[in-house]
């Protein structure tokens, strides 16, 4: 039996909620779900393709339509939930911040490509609006931190340590700020 690789994405539950208002009817409550703190997969990793056989993984390595193993992709996911209104909002991510415990930034993240679950499809690309009564479990892959600079030299260090993630978004036009903590970058297992 050939060895699996496994990620344990650490994520906990709701640790910011805001709601907002803006110039619309809308009120739309926002709060990370959950933050995981990995590597740089690519873009066909990021939706559950099989890499190209020129990748850095081998095409059979992974089953098709299903995430790759052996690399769990930097990312935040927000959870939205809007109240009946009259019109869309749009969304948008800032900036993506990680602090040590005491608050000190020690990496900026890059958000991209926006995506939105869809129970049938898994993760799909989102357009970034936010409809009227309607509560979305949206994720953005990040750039992956530079865990090398962060352990001092050793990104090995880096497993288990404890981070802050604050995260700056727009919502209809109105700026907030999300926390989460703790966050953690977890090792892969080979079980």
């Amino acid at each position: 039996m050939r060895p699996q690789l496994l990620a344990l994405p650490f994520a906990l539950s709701v640790a910011c909620t805001a709601s907002h208002s803006g110039t619309s009817s809308l009120d739309v409550e926002a709060s990370i779900a959950s933050v995981t703190l990995g590597e740089a997969c690519g873009d066909t990793a990021l939706i559950g393709e099989a890499p190209s056989a020129d990748g850095d993984r081998f095409a059979g390595d992974c089953a098709e339509g299903h995430a790759c193993g052996g690399c769990q992709q930097t990312a935040i996911q927000i959870a939205l939930r809007a109240s009946a209104g009259d019109m869309e909002v749009p969304f948008e991510v800032l900036s993506v911040r990680l602090l040590d415990m005491d608050g000190r930034e020690v990496d900026v993240l890059d958000a991209r490509s926006p995506q939105v679950y869809d129970e049938s499809e898994g993760y799909v690309g989102w357009d970034a609006m936010i409809a009227p009564n309607e509560s979305l479990s949206v994720r953005y892959p990040t750039t992956t931190p530079d865990w090398q600079d962060i352990g001092d030299g050793d990104e090995w260090s880096t497993y288990g340590m404890r981070f802050r993630v604050r995260v700056r978004v727009r919502i209809d036009g109105e700026e907030r700020t999300l926390d989460f903590s703790p966050a953690m970058r977890e090792a892969l297992i080979v079980t």
